[in-house]
Parts: C-alpha cells; sequence; structure tokens
C-alpha cells in the first residue's frame, strides 16, 4: 500500500558562526516523529523510516482511523506571514508558516509552529489579520495563567525557510487494511469544535477566536 504523508520542514538556527542551518522535518499534522539533520536527504531518510515503522504498527493494529488520519492531506495553501504582537506592555515581531484549508464552503487556518490552534477566516478578512488577534488572544491567555516571564512569542518563531513538502510511503501492511471513509475525521475535528462553538455564539452562547487540537 501507498500513502502521501504531508511534511513540515523549517530551517533551525545554525550551530555555529559559519555553520549549516539543520532542518527539522516531521509530518504536517502531526507531533511526531520528530528529525533533525543538516542534509535534508538524510534527515528525510530517518523520517521515512520512523513513519513506516509507525504506520505499520497502527495497520496491524483492529481500527485504522489513526492510520487513515495521517493519508489527510486536503488543498492547501501555505505562506510565511510576519506579525507583529503586543502582550501586556511587551511588542513581540514574529514569522509563522501558515497553512489555509477549504472546509464545509469555509476557510480555515493554522501554524505548525502552535499546531492547537485552529481558526476560521471570514470572507472579507485577511490571514496577516486574523493571525495577529488570534496569536494575541492565545499569547494573553497564556500569560494570565502562566505569568508574564513564562511567555516568549518569538521562541516559536520561524526564524529561516519554513515549507511544505510531502513524503510517499510504501508499507506492507495486511491485505485487509483499507482507509476508512472517515479518512480526515481526527484532523478535522479542531475545525467541527469552532463551527459548533460559533454555532452556540449566534444562539447566545460564549464567542471564540480559535479552537485547540486535543
Amino acid at each position: 500500500m501507498n500513502i502521501t504523508v504531508p511534511i513540515y520542514a523549517e530551517e533551525q538556527e545554525p550551530s555555529g558562526a559559519f555553520g549549516a542551518r539543520p532542518v527539522m522535518l516531521r509530518p504536517l499534522f502531526f507531533g511526531q516523529p520528530i528529525e533533525q539533520d543538516e542534509s535534508i536527504q538524510r534527515g528525510t531518510a530517518r523520517l521515512a523510516r520512523e513513519l513506516r515503522r509507525e504506520l505499520t504498527r497502527l495497520a496491524r493494529s483492529a481500527r485504522h482511523e489513526e492510520f487513515a488520519s495521517y493519508s489527510f492531506y486536503p488543498p492547501l495553501e501555505d505562506r510565511i506571514v510576519k506579525l507583529k504582537l503586543e502582550v501586556g506592555n511587551r511588542r513581540f515581531e514574529v514569522s509563522h508558516l501558515f497553512v489555509t484549508v477549504p472546509a464545509f464552503g469555509r476557510r480555515f487556518a493554522s501554524t505548525p509552529s502552535i499546531p492547537e490552534l485552529w481558526f476560521e477566516i471570514g470572507r472579507g478578512e485577511t490571514l496577516q489579520k486574523r493571525a495577529s488577534d488570534v496569536l494575541t488572544e492565545h499569547y494573553k491567555l497564556l500569560e494570565r495563567v502562566a505569568g508574564a516571564d513564562a511567555v516568549r512569542p518569538d521562541a516559536a518563531s520561524v526564524r529561516g525557510k519554513a515549507w511544505i513538502t510531502s513524503l510517499e510511503l510504501s508499507l506492507d501492511v495486511p491485505a485487509s487494511t483499507c482507509l476508512p471513509p472517515a479518512t480526515s475525521l481526527r484532523c478535522w475535528v479542531p475545525v467541527k469544535s469552532l463551527m459548533a462553538r460559533q454555532s452556540s455564539r449566534r444562539s447566545g452562547g460564549h464567542s471564540t477566536h480559535c479552537t485547540r487540537r486535543s
């Protein structure tokens, strides 16, 4: 069986003044596995090996929803966005790669730098403005919970290049393994939760700007 997995790649700080920038690689919609290497070819080879091992394990389980979720690769757009955030009395300049995904006749976005956050871009709104509002709210909430010293928005900022690529993996799995019809269900949970909360708001509930993946 062949399966295509979207991959997030991000350059890291060089190890020395004249060192090459290592590249971090991981599945776009999952936090693990992660590989990092100055050689993209070596890092990609190791990531493919780890993903093949994990996906083969999942394919041999009784249920295949988690296995199928790795193949979630909707039509998407990605671009680096530079933002100026004000949190308390501090200002931060950050850069993040954002992916935007059409779903249910609407448009949703997230950044791999803060993968737990998804938000909707409404009609007439720009990605830059919505991202600025959502990330500012996110960090203000963290500041109230953890204190100002624990909140550093620039720590997650992209400091080099970042892009989306993909890996096509050939897996040796049981003949009975198949992708369930709801292949994208797990990855769409944040989007569906966001839509439900907005529906609640229109019915008199509390408003929300974003939702966090569990």
